[in-house]
């Protein structure tokens, strides 16, 4: 090796030492946290701040909305429009499968469990029921939720949009929600709790304040809602008492008014035979003729108002107490004991009153062309199928194929006016 070479190379070192040397100074005085070298103070080139304690218990709060407070803003119309993505492949008939199974009365449904629907394994060996919060995830994601499953929907992003589908398949079969909701609060309460707690570790203090805040309103909501129900209980007895001791009431003065009309008919009878006793042989067998041919003419009279007042064959055994166990299908669009009208009019004095008559509610053409008034048959006929006794009506509702279930709900809707 000669000198120049030698030189070279002793040159290329101290030349790459020195670089390291003016990097390492250049990024103390940018990127320096501390002095940088010359006993002179510096400033920061930039500061990251982090939050304290009291900042991440509030970011806890934004959090995305529980199972039940999405049921309980969930609405069941515009679950209906939804239905539609859905409706290629369901049914909502009870045992009507289509590509997949039908979801008639599917909410609390063993998961899998329509026999002659043929599942993938993935659903027939989940496992479980259909419960809300179930079908909630289910319905964001069903292959991410069920892997395997043959189902090929890619799901519903939107929250409330979930919440309004599982409200309007509830609706459909007369599924209570409220169950499901007062089991949700209480299992989200110390679910919550635990939550508001984690984030904030290093904070003890700060975090069980969170816990007894949430443990708070935890408890206010069941009390809230021990405190609702029976408030209603007590108004419903209230009125049933109310009802029923105007029943007693209008029964007695019907029986009052009864027997006035039977001694004045007495009195009548009572002067007509004196009179007719008093007559000639031949006027007493005139009167009698009269008499026979009046009480023939009554008996008939008597017979047509009774036929004309009598109730259907069909009504003959109607239950109303069944009846109002059948009517929870039907509240969610109806209000029977008020008036007011909801997705659709209301039902009060609902059997005898005129059609597509309540005054506020918007009816369809189908239903504002039809004439008369909800008789007993009228209303039987409509329940049995809407679609067949007035084509084109907004009703979505399938209708009761059982006729004594018909004749029920008729009773229970008659008995509310009364």
């Amino acid at each position: 090796m000669d000198a120049l070479e030698f030189n070279k190379i002793a040159a290329g070192v101290l030349g790459s030492f020195l670089a390291f040397m003016l990097f390492g100074w250049a990024g103390d005085i940018i990127y320096g946290t501390g002095e940088a070298g010359h006993k002179d103070h510096h400033e920061q080139a930039f500061v990251i701040e982090l939050p304290d304690a009291d900042t991440a218990v509030a970011e806890v709060a934004e959090e995305a909305p529980s199972i039940a407070e999405i049921l309980l803003a969930a609405n069941a119309a515009d679950g209906e429009t939804l239905w539609r993505q859905c409706a290629a492949c369901h049914k909502l008939e009870d045992g009507a499968n289509g590509v997949g199974p039908h979801l008639y009365d599917v909410i609390g449904r063993p998961k899998g469990a329509i026999e002659e629907y043929a599942y993938s394994d993935a659903m027939a060996n989940f496992g479980g029921e259909w419960t809300p919060e179930a079908m909630y995830l289910f319905l964001e994601n069903p292959k991410g939720y069920m892997p395997g499953t043959k189902m090929g929907y890619n799901g519903m992003r939107r929250s409330e949009d979930r919440g309004n589908m599982i409200a309007y398949l509830a609706s459909v079969s007369g599924t209570d929600l409220a169950p499901y909701i007062t089991e949700a609060v209480a299992e989200e309460a110390p679910q919550a709790a635990s939550d508001a707690a984690a984030p904030v570790s290093d904070a003890p203090a700060t975090a069980e304040e969170a816990v007894e805040a949430v443990e708070e309103e935890a408890n206010a909501i069941v009390e809230e809602a021990t405190t609702a129900v029976a408030e209603a209980a007590e108004a419903v007895t209230e009125e049933a008492t109310e009802m029923a001791d105007a029943a007693t009431a209008a029964v007695e003065s019907a029986a009052a008014d009864v027997t006035a009309a039977l001694t004045v008919v007495q009195e009548e009878a009572t002067e007509q035979v004196a009179s007719a006793t008093e007559a000639a042989e031949e006027a007493t067998a005139a009167a009698t003729e009269t008499a026979q041919d009046a009480t023939a003419a009554a008996t008939e009279a008597v017979a047509e108002a009774t036929e004309a007042v009598a109730l259907p064959a069909f009504m003959a055994s109607a239950d109303a107490a069944a009846g109002e166990q059948v009517y929870r299908q039907c509240r969610a669009c109806h209000v029977a004991d008020a008036p007011t009208n909801r997705v659709g009019p209301h039902l009060v004095d609902i059997v005898g009153r005129e059609k597509a008559s309540v005054d506020g509610f918007r009816y369809s053409d189908a239903l504002t062309s039809l004439e008369g008034n909800w008789g007993y048959e009228e209303l039987n006929g409509f329940l049995e199928n809407p679609r067949e006794y007035a084509p084109g009506t907004r009703m979505t509702y399938n209708g009761l194929r059982s006729e004594q279930d018909r004749a029920n709900v008729i009773a229970y809707l008659e008995s509310l006016s009364q």
